[in-house]
This record gives C-alpha cells, sequence and structure tokens, in this order.
C-alpha cells in the first residue's frame, strides 16, 4: 500500500524526540518507497536545523540526521517526485473546503494534498490537526493517536 510520511513523522525518525520510539517500529512496518516530494525533503531538513538553533543538537549532530536522511533517499527508501501545480490546485480545493472546519495550516494541507495527487493511501503523521484533516480527506492516518 503506498504511503507518504509528513514531516511531523520523518523528524521522529532522524531526531530522537518524544515520538521517536513510536515512529521507528511504525517505519520498520512501512512498505517502501514511500512517497515524498521536494517540499517534504525541505521541511523535514529545515526542521532537523532548528533543533540546532534551539541549542538541541550539535552541527555535528545536524549533519548526521540529515546524512542519514539523505542515506535513505541515496537507498531508495523514498520515492521523489516533483511538486507541482496539480498538488497546489488539490491544496486550494482543500483549504477552501476544510481548513474553516479545522483551521489548518498551509504547509500540512499542501502535505495532504500531495500524498492525494500522489495516490498514497496511508498518511504517517504525528500533527493531530493534519491528522484529521488526512482522516477527512479520506487517507489511513498512522502515527497520530
Amino acid at each position: 500500500m503506498s504511503a507518504y510520511a509528513d514531516p511531523s513523522f520523518l523528524v521522529s525518525v532522524y531526531v530522537a524526540d518524544a515520538h521517536t520510539p513510536k515512529a521507528l517500529p511504525l517505519m520498520r512496518s512501512v512498505t517502501f518507497p514511500l512517497l515524498a516530494t521536494a517540499l517534504t525533503e525541505f521541511e523535514l531538513e529545515n526542521a532537523i536545523w532548528q533543533y540546532q538553533f534551539r541549542r538541541e543538537l550539535t552541527d555535528s549532530d545536524v549533519k548526521g540526521c540529515i546524512g542519514a536522511f539523505r542515506k535513505d533517499l541515496a537507498n531508495s527508501l523514498f520515492d521523489m517526485k516533483p511538486f507541482g501545480a496539480e498538488m497546489l490546485r488539490r491544496a486550494s480545493l482543500i483549504s477552501a473546503s476544510q481548513t474553516p472546519l479545522l483551521g489548518t495550516r498551509a504547509l500540512d494541507v499542501l502535505h495532504v494534498a500531495s500524498a492525494i495527487v500522489l495516490g498514497a493511501k496511508e498518511f504517517y503523521t504525528f500533527d493531530r490537526n493534519q491528522a484529521k484533516l488526512a482522516d477527512a480527506e479520506g487517507l489511513a492516518v498512522r502515527g497520530a493517536s
């Protein structure tokens, strides 16, 4: 079954945090490759760099986490797809119908729209609001409780 993992989930795979004990077993159960876009890569790497800003990771730690992600990219654990206009159009439709009800953030809508356009059936996230959105759009949500 095809799956898309939001950066909120992936951060917990590459950086030890409160969700890591749940993320790692889920990651081992995923059918690879995970669908992803450049938006996924950018947001994940930016989130990891924020750990350095907050002095929770050293520069070396950050580079190790990003390096581990890039190694997984090179080993085809992710199926990188282009982020394009169709995803933005779908995000606009989702935003108009769901944001007034759920108050979702723009990047969360973009990730859900990307997952749908790419044909994902499962959506991995630890963001509860995004999980509600993914569920409302018909994706099977994993991770968020």
